[in-house]
């Protein structure tokens, strides 16, 4: 997507570090463009926010998304935030 290539273009101008799609980083570590982190010794902790749509908030594919997400992120903190 434009957006995954414009954070892999903030990597490259070195502006910053990114979370982006693995198959658009591993196509751009392939061409020598990027590095990917991935060195499990030296993991780091990454917040990120779960977000969706105040109305969709009982949505069932909703709360199982949530439940998933939440238990890959390995959190406790069931906070989730919405857009209104």
């Amino acid at each position: 997507s434009d957006n995954e290539l414009s954070k892999i273009q903030l990597v490259e101008n070195q502006v910053g570090i990114a979370l982006v799609e693995g198959g658009e980083a591993k196509a751009a570590e392939a061409h020598g463009r990027i590095t990917i982190w991935n060195d499990p010794t030296r993991a780091f902790h990454c917040a990120l926010s779960f977000a969706y749509l105040r109305e969709k908030s009982q949505d069932p594919l909703i709360r199982l998304l949530d439940s998933l997400v939440f238990e890959a992120w390995q959190t406790k903190n069931t906070a989730a935030y919405t857009l209104d």
